[in-house]
């Protein structure tokens, strides 16, 4: 054990008496009893939640209320176009860009976008603040228009994916989840594009 010390803290270390005695002492009694095995763990599945009724919030995906990203129901919405905005090699945050449709009447409202591309996925927006353009968090869920598309574009709403996990070079494809408050989901893929 003294040699453990000295090893640790190089021979010219001064090492206090007390220190050196409880060393002996522990070593004397061979340390101390090993602990108890930890009692059994029985695994119970998470029982199925139900969907959420339009207009109601929308449960954090991952926690047990939600369920799995593709045992929801698809999304009445159209991809019309899309893509991922290039950034310089070690960037840390890009943005998604795309265009959607409605295909069914009926109330929706985009609520949450994921993707395994980045730790965090956030909807943002830009707006005019005292003759500025200020980036910020969409505040509440965004109406998908019964008549119109749903834009996110450079100036207005957008997606931002921050802490990317791997750098995204042109032509690469970036899943992106969209979640509504109907309890239904659009998966895209992007492709990482200029505009």
């Amino acid at each position: 054990m003294i040699a453990l010390i000295y090893g640790i803290f190089g021979k010219g270390a001064r090492v206090g008496h007390a220190a050196l005695g409880l060393c002996a002492l522990l070593a004397a009694c061979g340390g101390s009893p090993p602990a108890p095995p930890p009692p059994p763990v029985t695994e119970v599945a998470p029982a199925a939640a139900p969907a959420p009724t339009p207009g109601s919030p929308m449960p954090d995906v991952g926690s047990a209320a939600a369920p799995p990203i593709d045992a929801m129901p698809a999304a009445p919405v159209r991809l019309v176009t899309g893509r991922v905005q290039p950034m310089p090699p070690g960037a840390p945050a890009t943005a998604a860009y795309f265009t959607l449709e409605r295909t069914a009447p009926g109330p929706l409202a985009l609520v949450r976008a994921l993707s395994p591309a980045a730790a965090a996925v956030e909807l943002h927006e830009h707006t005019a603040e005292g003759g500025m353009m200020m980036m910020r968090p969409v505040q509440g869920p965004i109406p998908v228009p019964a008549e119109g598309p749903l834009v996110f574009q450079p100036g207005g709403y957008h997606v931002m994916l921050i802490g990317l996990r791997a750098p995204l070079a042109a032509g690469d494809t970036v899943p992106l989840s969209l979640l509504f408050d109907d309890g239904s989901a659009a998966r895209l893929q992007l492709t990482v594009a200029a505009p």
